[in-house]
C-alpha cells in the first residue's frame, strides 16, 4: 500500500516520447525554462542511469521493476533511452502529460538524423566503437557496453545499426536506408498518436513556439524567445556529440582501455623477457 501511496504523491509531469532530431534538446531547455526543475535529457540518462538502461535492453530487469524508482523524483523525461521506454512510464506515471515532437515531415526528420549520423561516423567516438569493436570485450567492459548500447539505440531511432554502416561519401551513407528510415519515423509517431489518450497528448513542433505548449500545459507564456538547440553549426558539428565524448562512462571506457594496455605491454614484456632469459641459458 506504500508504494501505491507514493505514488499518487510522486508524479512525473510530462514525458516526451519524440525522436532524436525532433527538437529534444531544445524541448529540455524550454521546459526547465517554465519552471520544470528536475528535467532528465539524454545526458542525465547517461549519467545517472547508464547500467540501468543496459540492463532494460538485455533483459535482465523489467520496465515495471526499475522505472517508477528511477524517475519518481523527475519532472520530465526526455530524449533516448528513455524515450523508448515511454509506454512504460505512463503506466508508471499514468497523469503525466505526454509532449510528442515532430518534424515538418519524415523527409525534414530524415534529412536531420542523416546529418548528424554522418557527424557521428566522422567521429573519434565511432572510429573507437566501430573499427575496435572486435577487441573492445577484452580492452574495456564499459566500452563494450556503450558499443551494445549504441547498436540498440541505432535500432530504436531508425530502424537500422548505425554501427555496421560501412563509410560516408559524397553520396551519402553506405547501407542508410533512406526508405526504412521514413517509415520507422510514421510508424513511431503513429503508435504515439494512437496509444495515448487524445487529452493528455500534445504533437508538437517546436518551430510552433510557446503558444500550443504553454496552452496544454496550463502555464503562462514566457517573455524569451523559444530555445532552439543542438543545431548543426556552420562548420557542419552537432554539439551533443561532441558533449558524449566527455560523459563519465566514456571517460571510464577510455581508462579501463589503458589500464588493459598497460597489463598486456606488461605481461607481454614479461613473457619475452622469460623467453629472451630460457634461450640465453
Amino acid at each position: 500500500r506504500s508504494h501505491y501511496f507514493i505514488q499518487s504523491i510522486l508524479r512525473m509531469k510530462v514525458i516526451c516520447p519524440g525522436l532524436p532530431k525532433t527538437g529534444t534538446t531544445s524541448m529540455a531547455l524550454a521546459l526547465r525554462e517554465l519552471g520544470f526543475a528536475n528535467v532528465h535529457d539524454h545526458e542525465e540518462h547517461f549519467l545517472y542511469n547508464f547500467q540501468v538502461f543496459c540492463d532494460l535492453f538485455e533483459g535482465r530487469v523489467r520496465e515495471s521493476e526499475v522505472l517508477f524508482d528511477l524517475y519518481k523524483d523527475v519532472d520530465v523525461v526526455v530524449d533516448t533511452p528513455a524515450n523508448y521506454f515511454w509506454v512504460g512510464l505512463l503506466k508508471q506515471f499514468p497523469d503525466a502529460k505526454v509532449v510528442l515532437t515532430v518534424r515538418d515531415s519524415e523527409e525534414a526528420w530524415f534529412r536531420s538524423w542523416e546529418q548528424h549520423v554522418k557527424y557521428f561516423m566522422s567521429s573519434n567516438f565511432y572510429s573507437n566503437l566501430h573499427w575496435y569493436s572486435p577487441f573492445l570485450p577484452l580492452l574495456t567492459k564499459t566500452g563494450s557496453q556503450i558499443r551494445q548500447f549504441f547498436h540498440r539505440i541505432g535500432i530504436l531511432s531508425c530502424g537500422q545499426d548505425i554501427l555496421n554502416l560501412k563509410d560516408v561519401s559524397s553520396e551519402g551513407l553506405s547501407g542508410f536506408s533512406e526508405d526504412l528510415q521514413k517509415s520507422h519515423y510514421l510508424m513511431y509517431n503513429a503508435a504515439v498518436r494512437s496509444l495515448v489518450p487524445e487529452k493528455q497528448l500534445l504533437v508538437f513542433n517546436v518551430k510552433e513556439g510557446w503558444g500550443p505548449l504553454c496552452d496544454f500545459l496550463d502555464i503562462p507564456v514566457p517573455d524569451s524567445p523559444f530555445p532552439h538547440e543542438n543545431k548543426a553549426t556552420g562548420d557542419g558539428k552537432i554539439a551533443i556529440i561532441d558533449r558524449s565524448q566527455q560523459f563519465d562512462v566514456m571517460q571510464k571506457a577510455k581508462s579501463e582501455i589503458w589500464v588493459s594496455v598497460a597489463v598486456y605491454l606488461a605481461s607481454l614484456a614479461l613473457v619475452c623477457g622469460a623467453v629472451s632469459f630460457k634461450l640465453m641459458a
